[in-house]
């Protein structure tokens, strides 16, 4: 058994398949099905159950957990002695939601690699809860999400404390309500309340996202049920259809702050939702004994260059 080994282990366990693991280990798929099966042989106990999907066996849960150990500790060594040695190159493996990531990365990313030059980035785009996944299983060095619990052998630090706003574009109150607008926009300042607006459409995004779940909760505790209009996990879509005039839409403070322009928010009624519509945005990292220098300069760029979202 050998490093080697253990990776060829762990891809195949993620792809449940041989033919696809071997694609993405750039061998043949017989050369990985003789691997697993001298691991068997070695360990003494079938790993896989050959069916389609392929299944791990009890055995083969117990050595995925030993396997992603020894990984985490092997990517750790080889991160140490680049330490060590003042190297500072190797690839950083960061995960982000994609909204969050077409605000954040581009000046981020700009300033590491000036300063970082030898260093490559590689960019995971998901959703919160698979970012938090591939972050424990190792998949990740770094992930910028939202962490509802803490996870154990998992560090955060907090980058920007996020808000949910409700928005309107005020030529589609005005077609709805007509010259009780101005009232209607009043009681909904004051209210924080989605229901003042029952008589127009809405745009929603998806519970799997974080805005779309922390939305469906606020509306549940409403006991309102909007009318839909349109729903996708595009924010930015849902964001320009709302300019548009096109329906209601919550969007994350962070997003309306740096995708739309001025012109495009100047008819545009956003209210805040409160603190319970507020969450923190954090990275995360795996407590490996020693933290890779990399992880921390990269989190040094993101907090020299990011801008705090203004509050209205």
């Amino acid at each position: 058994m050998n490093f080697n080994t253990i990776r060829y282990f762990l891809m195949t366990a993620q792809e449940a398949s041989f033919s696809r693991a071997a694609d993405r280990l750039y061998i043949t798929q017989q050369t990985l099905s003789g691997q697993i099966a001298a691991l068997e042989k070695e360990l003494g106990c079938r790993l896989f159950v050959r069916k389609v999907p392929l299944q791990l066996t009890y055995g083969g849960e117990v050595f995925l957990e030993y396997a992603r150990r020894f990984q985490g500790e092997y990517r750790s060594l080889g991160q140490a002695f680049q330490d060590i040695n003042h190297r500072d190159r190797g690839r950083l493996k960061v995960g982000i939601a994609y909204t969050r990531g077409h605000i954040l990365l581009p000046r981020v990313l700009g300033e590491f690699q000036a300063r970082y030059p030898l260093m490559e980035v590689e960019i995971r785009e998901d959703s919160n809860a698979e970012l938090l996944r591939q972050l424990e299983e190792g998949g990740t060095d770094l992930v910028v999400a939202y962490f509802p619990e803490a996870i154990p052998g998992i560090r955060t630090r907090v980058i920007q404390q996020e808000e949910i706003r409700l928005l309107a574009d005020r030529k589609l109150l005005e077609r709805q309500y007509g010259a009780g607008t101005d009232q209607v926009i009043r009681k909904l300042q004051e209210t924080r309340d989605a229901r003042v607006l029952q008589a127009c459409p809405f745009l929603r995004t998806d519970e799997a996202d974080l805005a779309g779940y922390l939305v469906a909760r606020y509306l549940k505790g409403l006991k309102f049920q909007p009318r839909q209009k349109v729903k996708s996990h595009n924010l930015e879509l849902l964001l320009e259809m709302c300019v548009a005039g096109a329906g209601v839409c919550f969007s994350p403070d962070y997003l309306v702050e740096g995708f739309l322009k001025p012109d495009q928010r100047k008819d545009l009624v956003e209210v805040p939702l409160g603190k319970e519509m507020s969450y923190p945005i954090c990275f995360g990292w795996k407590e490996e004994g020693r933290t890779w220098s990399m992880v921390e300069k990269f989190m040094e760029c993101a907090e020299k260059v990011r801008e705090p979202v203004s509050r209205l």
